[in-house]
């Protein structure tokens, strides 16, 4: 074998480690992606948890949250207040998962749990016929 058949030999051999290697970034390309999505629902998670606990754990911060709105004129200011800080904060909740999902930064099965979440609040606000709060 000359040295010009083992220069071409070479190059093919390079050429396939170079494909090769574009493969091992794409792959490691996309394992990070995933990687990164998980992060990011599991800190959705951490962010919503103590919402719901304080909810589960204090019965007159879950009647204010579930009923502020139907008797919304009848809460005193600083209930008023208290409500439009929890409203506030789920909502900002829910613009960043929207915003992460834009982003393509959590999955789509990720943001549809979130998406229900937010319609049942939707609709449980519509059924009840509590629209006189966004006046």
């Amino acid at each position: 074998m000359s040295l010009s058949d083992l220069a071409s030999l070479a190059i093919i051999v390079q050429g396939f480690l170079f494909i090769v290697s574009i493969g091992l970034v794409w792959y490691q390309l996309r394992a990070n992606t995933q990687l990164v999505r998980a992060a990011n629902t599991q800190k959705l998670v951490e962010l919503s948890t103590p919402f719901n606990l304080q909810l589960a754990q204090d019965r007159a911060l879950t009647e204010l949250w579930r009923q502020a709105t139907q008797r919304f004129e009848e809460l005193d200011e600083i209930d008023r207040e208290r409500y439009f800080n929890l409203l506030t904060w789920w909502l900002m909740l829910h613009e960043n998962i929207y915003h992460q999902w834009r982003r393509k930064l959590i999955d789509k099965d990720t943001y549809r749990s979130w998406t229900r979440d937010l319609e049942y609040f939707a609709v449980g606000v519509i059924a009840r016929g509590d629209f006189q709060i966004a006046v």
